[in-house]
Parts: structure tokens; sequence; C-alpha cells
């Protein structure tokens, strides 16, 4: 009698039996050179940059900010734009129609916060053409972009180690209810964002 766990192991080793026949499939010699997975499988430039390479690299300016929540999480947030510094940058167009194209007007902000086990990264994916905060910078925004306390950027606490039960001991209740509302404090106190 065959039992689940034996089955499974047939089924594994099956798979990797069929894996190790394409493998070998694709490291034919045609004469000349030696193909291999690499040449039929596609990965962008981008696949091992970091976050910051892949901003610059795409003509934007990129800033780190670190904010504290309530609970003592030290989360981080990105901010790209284009050009210079935000005090230095001014912005006139669309968004300000029928004004006095002469007056300067700071650059409309945007805050965006990625979806489950994720990070800002969500928002540079893809080609400068589709990447959300690219456009969104190209068309002339300050593009601010959160992370969830626990992910890749965010694994700072004042007081606990992210070795600690109690550091886990959160859920996505509480990144919308103190860390979101800490980064868009943080971001109005930045920029002097007023309300329309």
């Amino acid at each position: 009698m065959t039992t689940d766990a034996q089955k499974t192991n047939s089924d594994i080793s099956g798979l990797l039996s069929q894996m190790s026949y394409a493998v070998g499939a694709y490291m034919e010699t045609d004469g000349v050179t030696t193909r291999g997975i690499s040449d039929f499988v596609y990965l962008p430039d981008d696949t091992f940059k970091t976050f910051r390479e892949i901003t610059e690299d795409n003509g934007f300016v990129y800033e780190e900010h670190w904010v504290t929540t309530e609970h003592g999480y030290v989360n981080l947030v990105h901010r790209i734009y284009k050009y210079k510094s935000y005090k230095e940058v001014f912005w006139c167009g669309p968004l300000k129609e029928g004004t006095d194209p002469h007056k300067r007007f700071a650059k409309p902000v945007v805050y965006m916060h990625h979806g489950t086990a994720s990070s800002s990264d969500t928002w540079i994916m893809n080609t400068k053409e589709r990447a959300p905060a690219f456009v969104a910078a190209e068309a002339g925004y300050d593009v601010w972009m959160g992370n969830d306390r626990g992910n890749k950027y965010s694994r700072q606490h004042k007081t606990l180690k992210i070795t600690d039960a109690a550091y886990w001991d959160t859920s996505f209740v509480e990144v919308g209810k103190y860390d979101v509302p800490a980064f868009l404090e943080y971001i109005k106190k930045s920029t002097n964002l007023q309300e329309e």
C-alpha cells in the first residue's frame, strides 16, 4: 500500500526528472555556442538594481525619509521627483489651468502605498512610461511611497528588534490606523502641503 508521503515523493521525483530533461535539452550544443536557460528566460535590466539605482537611472531625484509611528516603528518612505530639490522646484501646468502663467506653485503631492506583502518597489516596476510613480513624477508630481512595518525597507523600531515576537504582534489594522496617518502627517509638514 502506498502512503500519501510516498506518492508525494514520487510526484516530486517525476517533476524533477522532467525539469532535468528540459534543462538538458536547452544546454545542447549547436556546434558553435552552448545555449543555457538564461537564453530563454528574460530578466529586466532592473532585476538586481536598488530602488535608488532604478529611480536615478530613469532620471528622477531620490530621497529617503524615516518616519516613526506612535507604536515606535521606524518606517521608510521613498520620495521621487524631477530635477532639483523640492524647495527649488515649482510647477505650473494643467492642474492649475486658468491661473496666471507667470505665477509659480509648489508641485502637487501624491502618496502611494503598496498592497499586501509588498513594498514601494511596486510603484517603480515596469518601464518608465508605465511605472505609476515614474508617470506621476514625469507629470510634475512630488511622489511619496510608504512602506509597511516589517517589509524589506522598514525593519526598525525604537525599542524592539525584528527577532522579538512583540515586533510582529501587529496587523494591517495598525498599518492603516497608525503608520499611514504618520506618513501623511510627515509629508504635510515636509512639503508645507495645504489642503484645498
